[in-house]
Protein backbone atom coordinates (compact mmCIF):
# COMPACT_ATOMS: atom_id res chain seq x y z
CA UNK A 1 0.00 0.00 0.00
CA UNK A 2 1.28 3.61 -0.51
CA UNK A 3 0.57 6.96 0.71
CA UNK A 4 -2.90 8.04 -0.79
CA UNK A 5 -4.25 4.63 -0.80
CA UNK A 6 -7.84 4.18 1.41
CA UNK A 7 -8.23 0.68 2.60
CA UNK A 8 -11.48 -0.92 4.49
CA UNK A 9 -11.33 -3.34 6.94
CA UNK A 10 -13.72 -5.74 8.39
CA UNK A 11 -11.46 -7.93 10.81
CA UNK A 12 -12.05 -7.22 14.27
CA UNK A 13 -13.91 -9.55 15.05
CA UNK A 14 -13.18 -10.76 18.60
CA UNK A 15 -13.20 -9.16 22.03
CA UNK A 16 -9.15 -7.38 22.05
CA UNK A 17 -8.91 -7.70 18.17
CA UNK A 18 -6.48 -4.56 17.02
CA UNK A 19 -5.02 -2.82 13.53
CA UNK A 20 -2.23 -0.85 13.67
CA UNK A 21 -0.40 0.75 11.38
CA UNK A 22 3.27 -0.02 10.31
CA UNK A 23 6.41 1.00 11.64
CA UNK A 24 6.66 4.62 10.27
CA UNK A 25 3.33 4.57 8.86
CA UNK A 26 0.56 7.17 9.94
CA UNK A 27 -2.95 6.64 9.65
CA UNK A 28 -6.03 8.71 9.07
CA UNK A 29 -9.58 6.82 10.17
CA UNK A 30 -11.57 8.34 7.99
CA UNK A 31 -15.03 6.41 9.71
CA UNK A 32 -15.68 3.19 11.95
CA UNK A 33 -18.20 1.62 13.74
CA UNK A 34 -20.00 -1.27 15.32
CA UNK A 35 -23.22 -3.07 14.42
CA UNK A 36 -25.95 -0.91 15.46
CA UNK A 37 -27.58 -3.48 16.90
CA UNK A 38 -24.56 -5.74 19.09
CA UNK A 39 -24.65 -4.29 22.50
CA UNK A 40 -22.08 -3.80 25.20
CA UNK A 41 -19.21 -3.24 22.31
CA UNK A 42 -17.26 -0.46 21.43
CA UNK A 43 -14.36 0.44 19.82
CA UNK A 44 -10.96 2.02 21.23
CA UNK A 45 -7.98 4.01 20.69
CA UNK A 46 -5.40 1.73 22.44
CA UNK A 47 -1.43 2.89 23.20
CA UNK A 48 0.19 -0.29 22.00
CA UNK A 49 3.40 0.02 24.70
CA UNK A 50 0.78 -0.47 27.50
CA UNK A 51 -2.87 -1.16 26.40
CA UNK A 52 -3.76 1.89 27.69
CA UNK A 53 -7.20 2.58 25.89
CA UNK A 54 -9.66 5.21 25.67
CA UNK A 55 -13.54 4.39 24.43
CA UNK A 56 -14.83 5.82 21.45
CA UNK A 57 -18.17 5.17 22.43
CA UNK A 58 -20.22 3.59 25.58
CA UNK A 59 -19.97 0.11 26.44
CA UNK A 60 -22.12 -1.42 28.73
CA UNK A 61 -25.26 -4.13 28.46
CA UNK A 62 -27.67 -1.45 27.35
CA UNK A 63 -25.62 -0.19 25.52
CA UNK A 64 -26.23 -0.33 21.33
CA UNK A 65 -23.10 -0.43 18.96
CA UNK A 66 -22.19 2.96 17.54
CA UNK A 67 -21.15 4.41 13.90
CA UNK A 68 -18.22 7.07 15.11
CA UNK A 69 -16.70 8.61 17.78
CA UNK A 70 -19.14 9.88 20.57
CA UNK A 71 -17.88 13.29 21.39
CA UNK A 72 -19.14 15.01 25.24
CA UNK A 73 -19.66 18.12 26.38
CA UNK A 74 -20.46 18.63 30.30
CA UNK A 75 -20.74 22.29 30.27
CA UNK A 76 -23.97 23.26 32.11
CA UNK A 77 -24.45 20.55 34.67
CA UNK A 78 -25.13 18.15 31.85
CA UNK A 79 -23.97 15.91 29.85
CA UNK A 80 -25.07 15.59 25.99
CA UNK A 81 -23.31 13.38 23.89
CA UNK A 82 -23.30 13.21 19.69
CA UNK A 83 -21.65 10.57 17.53
CA UNK A 84 -19.74 12.65 15.07
CA UNK A 85 -17.28 10.94 12.29
CA UNK A 86 -14.00 12.75 12.48
CA UNK A 87 -10.86 11.93 11.67
CA UNK A 88 -8.55 9.75 14.06
CA UNK A 89 -4.70 9.87 13.05
CA UNK A 90 -2.76 6.75 14.17
CA UNK A 91 1.09 5.71 14.29
CA UNK A 92 2.87 2.57 15.12
CA UNK A 93 2.14 3.66 18.63
CA UNK A 94 -1.45 4.06 18.26
CA UNK A 95 -4.37 1.05 17.47
CA UNK A 96 -7.66 0.60 16.79
CA UNK A 97 -9.21 -1.99 19.44
CA UNK A 98 -12.49 -3.88 19.84
CA UNK A 99 -13.78 -4.36 22.75
CA UNK A 100 -16.68 -6.49 23.48
CA UNK A 101 -17.38 -9.41 20.29
CA UNK A 102 -19.51 -8.54 18.41
CA UNK A 103 -21.11 -12.12 17.72
CA UNK A 104 -24.00 -13.14 15.06
CA UNK A 105 -24.18 -11.33 11.74
CA UNK A 106 -22.71 -8.35 13.33
CA UNK A 107 -19.93 -6.36 11.88
CA UNK A 108 -16.86 -4.09 12.64
CA UNK A 109 -15.88 -1.29 10.21
CA UNK A 110 -12.66 0.89 9.73
CA UNK A 111 -12.01 2.68 6.47
CA UNK A 112 -8.57 4.51 6.53
CA UNK A 113 -6.04 6.63 4.30
CA UNK A 114 -2.30 6.16 4.31
CA UNK A 115 -1.40 9.46 4.83
CA UNK A 116 2.82 8.81 5.53
CA UNK A 117 5.36 5.59 5.11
Amino acid sequence: MAVGDIKVDTTLDTDGDTITPGAGVVWKILSCGTSIEATNISLQISRVSDGNDMRLSQKGGSDNGSWAVLLGNLGAGTIQMSNQQIPLILDDTVALRLSGTPGGSHLTYASYVIVDE
